[in-house]
């Protein structure tokens, strides 16, 4: 309860700081802005809004040789942890730590809170560090993002079921599960 009391006050409970930020030295709950890390989540979104596509903006990421927190330790150029994808530029846009909010078990975000115990239930507070990006950017970006997600999901519902000529009949040699045709 004490973790969920200090969430609740907008504090951090732990856990490695996000681009554009780090841990206070002064107060471990609090955050503080790193001005060329923020110039960055900066240029991640003015980048989305844009393109309005995830992929391009990692392209666009990954071809201007902006770095991912934590990725510049020795490795290999190319390392995977390097570089920029659809998943982690979508971390980023969708974090509402960018515009000083917290969530608070995010974990039961898509459940019914009714149900849940006070202490459980998701809530978005006022968090103890400034954001770096403007609300409204903030929530046009979650907007494009659902829009984008609507017409995936419809693309893919639209598709037209196939038939693959040997589907159900060749099976792994493994595991011995049939295997299926996925792609013409």
């Amino acid at each position: 309860i004490n973790f969920h009391s200090r969430a609740l006050r907008g504090l951090v409970n732990g856990g490695i700081s996000i681009l554009g930020y780090e841990k206070d030295p002064t107060n471990s709950g609090k955050l503080v802005v790193v001005k060329d890390e923020a110039a960055h989540v900066q240029k991640i979104f003015k980048e989305y809004l844009k393109s309005s596509s995830l992929q391009a903006t990692a392209n666009f990421l990954n071809d201007s040789g902006i770095k991912r927190k934590g990725s510049n330790k020795k490795s290999g150029k190319g390392n995977r942890k390097e570089l920029w994808t659809v998943d982690t530029v979508r971390y980023i846009l969708i974090n509402p730590a960018y515009i000083g909010k917290r969530e608070i078990n995010r974990i039961h975000k898509n459940e019914d809170q009714s149900y849940l115990k006070p202490w459980q239930r998701y809530q978005v507070v006022e968090a103890s560090w400034k954001g770096i990006i403007n609300e409204e950017d903030f929530y046009s970006i979650q907007n494009m993002l659902e829009k984008n997600r609507q017409k995936e999901r419809t693309r893919l519902d639209d598709t037209k079921p196939r038939f693959y000529l040997l589907s159900g009949i060749i099976q792994c040699g493994e595991c011995g599960r049939a295997l299926i045709g996925q792609t013409s």
